[in-house]
């Protein structure tokens, strides 16, 4: 049976990965090691509506996000996870031959859901420093959707406002820049909602599954100029919120103070590892994030192998194309320590 040409070009994706056991500590895929909140499991409880379809896009969950972050609920759209919503965009403006400005290194899906259209990835080299913001204006204009990630993904580092508002205007009248804000709860930084505010050509994809604990709901969400917006619901299957996703959703952002005890112990979490890394005698890049990039070497196969061979599980930085790195999610305390402990008896 024939296939599209534009499966061919597709890379499966690659997951962080699973050990089996009790004792595995998985520092690989950027997780919440402290889950939601008690509220959440609360909410969770009540399934005695999972006999009916849920509304399309749940009204009360959109109507606190819009109110939270000084929004127009025509702005926002919610998802099956910011993946699901990363290829609706590319699905509603991306066609054959466009070009899109995806970051190198950089999360695969911006690729994935451009090589699917049949556009033309062009990845953007960054460094993780101010002149990321020069290498994307300076290739902006023509581009159809222009992909960047603050914190970046995995660098950890975060572009500034006045870059991002830069980039955007550097798009022209007919692209979007596209900024994946899902560890920005970690960062302490403004959101790019005050670029979309200001009514420029910007949207914003956030997701629930890291500071929020979320992740096996696969709940993500869309703030977009009201065009775009429109576009995407018309182009997203009917019912991508279950409505017990949607519950948790709304439970979760009632507790602030349970957001921020995560925030708060995943910030010094990663102060303290990143230094113990460092005294190891590697490079570990500044994170505004929940996770560490650590340049390793020669040894970073090596290394890896020891870590898994310790029931640890961190990423091989391979598939983003750095070979010779490891990206560290940060963890409780206690797995943080054996970590560092196996790292000691590698070395």
């Amino acid at each position: 049976m024939p296939l599209r040409p534009e499966i061919d070009r597709l890379a499966p994706y690659r997951p962080g990965g699973r050990l089996a056991g009790t004792e595995v500590v998985n520092l690989a895929a950027n997780e919440n090691p402290w889950g939601p909140s008690p509220r959440v499991l609360s909410a969770m409880a009540d399934i005695s509506d999972v006999g009916r379809y849920p509304q399309m896009q749940p009204e009360e969950l959109v109507g606190r996000l819009a109110a939270l972050h000084g929004l127009d609920p025509e702005c926002i759209v919610l998802g099956t996870g910011s993946g699901h919503l990363i290829k609706l965009l590319a699905e509603v403006l991306v066609g054959p031959g466009d070009r899109v400005l995806v970051p190198q290194p950089g999360f695969s899906l911006y690729r994935h859901a451009v090589d699917l259209m049949g556009g033309i990835p062009e990845g953007v080299p960054v460094r993780g420093d101010a002149s990321d913001a020069d290498a994307y204006a300076a290739r902006s204009e023509g581009a159809a959707v222009t992909f960047l990630c603050r914190p970046h993904n995995p660098l950890g580092a975060s572009l500034d406002l006045a870059a991002l508002a830069r980039i955007a205007a550097a798009t022209g009248d007919r692209g979007l820049l596209a900024v994946d804000e899902a560890y920005i709860e970690y960062a302490g930084i403004p959101s790019a909602f005050a670029l979309l505010r200001q009514r420029l050509p910007v949207a914003v994809l956030r997701t629930f599954s890291k500071a929020y604990g979320l992740a096996a709901l696969r709940l993500g969400w869309l703030a977009a100029p009201p065009e775009v917006a429109a576009a995407v619901r018309k182009a997203s299957e009917p019912f991508p919120i279950n409505a017990v996703a949607a519950r948790a959703a709304l439970a979760a952002l009632e507790d602030d103070a349970h957001v921020a005890s995560v925030v708060a112990r995943t910030v010094e979490g990663r102060a303290h590892l990143g230094k113990a890394l460092e005294s190891k005698g590697f490079l570990v890049h500044p994170s505004d994030a929940n996770f560490l990039l650590v340049d390793v070497g020669d040894a970073a196969g090596r290394l890896h192998a020891h870590l898994l061979a310790q029931g640890i599980l961190v990423r091989k930085a391979d598939s983003f194309g750095l070979p010779q790195s490891l990206r560290i999610t940060v963890g409780t305390e206690e797995e943080n320590r054996r970590l560092v402990a196996a790292v000691e008896a590698f070395i």
